[in-house]
């Protein structure tokens, strides 16, 4: 076989394994993430409380298609999901801190988010789904 032919062997298969990056990227990128965050009281997180005026709500964000991503060549890395801690005053119906570490779904500059969560919260203190508070802010997460 010639250098020439080599060479060109060589162009062909660096344009194929391109062309099989892209279509990958592509399939990929068809199946968006599907996400459900709900929100729920706890008597502690990583410490217990000691003030009857605070709870401590888990906000916990899961990734409802997983399935499927991996179908289309999503690893485990990829599909991580997660919790965070926050501490809310019952008097004052705001969160007042993230407790330890976790999954910030949440920037803290978004005010119009903690207000419609802390509004949530003075409906229905037993938590439930807010999906569509989290995933209106548009900002949650990686990867999304």
């Amino acid at each position: 076989m010639t250098n020439s032919r080599i060479k060109e062997l060589e162009a062909e298969l660096k344009a194929a394994r391109l062309a099989e990056h892209v279509a990958f990227m592509e399939l990929k990128k068809s199946v968006k993430k599907l996400w459900k965050f709900t929100l729920t009281p706890h008597t502690e997180a990583f410490r217990p409380l000691m003030d009857p005026s605070c709870v401590y709500y888990i906000l916990q964000g899961t990734i409802v298609n997983a399935d499927a991503l991996k179908v289309v060549g999503y690893d485990d890395e990829d599909l991580m999901a997660g919790s965070m801690a926050y501490l809310y005053n019952k008097l004052s119906k705001r969160f007042v801190m993230s407790e330890g570490g976790g999954n910030l779904y949440i920037k803290a500059e978004r005010s119009e988010t903690w207000s419609l969560l802390e509004a949530f919260i003075e409906k229905h203190p037993e938590g439930g789904d807010v999906t569509e508070i989290i995933v209106g802010q548009n900002n949650f997460g990686w990867g999304t």
